[in-house]
């Protein structure tokens, strides 16, 4: 049987420019309502290839309530930025999301139950940490408190998107979270905040707030 090497390549290139098509109708939309809520704010928007960011300029300090050395700016306020980033990736949807979730949930549950329940024993003496503090971040803790054969399989956990639209994954960063810090002068804080509760109206509650990657 003779293989039609042009019908091929006609067909994955049809793919791949409808894949890219349909990110950048799903960012287009996207970039829209980030605009309504940016409106008459300090927010600036800068968009990219397959990616949006969302960034705050003014002066302040970023003050960490359980390790002082991890302060931004020092003790100083300083002109500085916040950054929401958000990147689109093609070929995303619920099936594919719950089947990887449980790959993942089947490499970290058994990881994360032998660490716990060994520091639980300990109580947690001999570490910077405490049950709370690892049941709120159970990847990054695993991670340090593992040994080298746990780091390892936790290395091929695959990151999930923080949501999925028509097929697209959005994978959302940022570098405040708002979650043992606050931001000096007070002023700026409430800025801050006061735009991530609009912004989550249309993201979804508490997506700002996440200490770890979606898995």
């Amino acid at each position: 049987m003779k293989i039609n090497i042009s019908l091929i390549f006609c067909l994955c290139y049809n793919i791949l420019v409808f894949g890219q098509s349909n990110i950048n109708e799903v960012q287009m939309d996207f970039e829209t309502k980030l605009k309504k809520v940016t409106k008459n704010t300090n927010w600036k928007i800068e968009s990219f290839k397959n990616e949006i960011q969302l960034k705050y300029y003014n002066t302040f300090f970023i003050n960490t309530i359980l390790n002082p050395l991890n302060n931004r700016n020092g003790i100083l306020n300083k002109p500085d930025s916040i950054v929401i980033s958000f990147k689109f990736e093609n070929n995303w949807n619920q099936s594919k999301s719950d089947s990887i979730q449980k790959f993942n949930l089947n490499i970290l549950n058994p990881i994360k139950e032998r660490i716990f329940s060994y520091y639980d024993s300990t109580k947690w003496s001999g570490v910077m940490s405490n049950r709370t503090m690892f049941l709120n971040t159970p990847l990054k803790h695993s991670i340090i408190l593992g040994n080298k054969n746990d780091k390892n399989n936790l290395s091929k956990i695959i990151r999930l998107p923080d949501l999925i639209i028509n097929n697209v994954g959005i994978f959302i960063d940022t570098d405040y979270i708002g979650y043992y810090v606050f931001i000096e002068p007070e002023v700026v804080e409430i800025e801050v905040n006061n735009f991530h509760k609009k912004l989550e109206e249309i993201l979804g509650k508490g997506i700002l707030s996440k200490i770890e990657i979606n898995y």
